[in-house]
């Protein structure tokens, strides 16, 4: 293994580290965290925070996006009619 596949292993596994930090201290729940990491070190709140926005913000982009598909879908489906 290179080098630089190490490096990205690493970086890998500090994220990972840092979400289940996050998951452990309240931020958000994710009930698989637990099975892909190593149990680690409490993390830094800004660290913490900083997953917390990211996290929040793609569920606001899903939640919007299946609200877009289900109105599409409701007005197929009245279409058909």
């Amino acid at each position: 293994m290179s080098a630089s596949d190490e490096a990205v292993r690493a970086t890998n596994d500090d994220a990972a580290s840092c979400k289940r930090s996050a998951v452990q201290i309240g931020y958000w729940t994710d009930p698989y965290i637990q099975f892909v990491t190593k149990a680690s070190e409490r993390k830094p709140p800004e660290i913490s925070r900083g997953y917390y926005a990211r996290v929040k913000s793609v569920q606001g982009l899903v939640r919007q996006f299946l609200e877009v598909c289900r109105t599409i879908m409701v007005t197929v489906v009245k279409n058909r009619r």
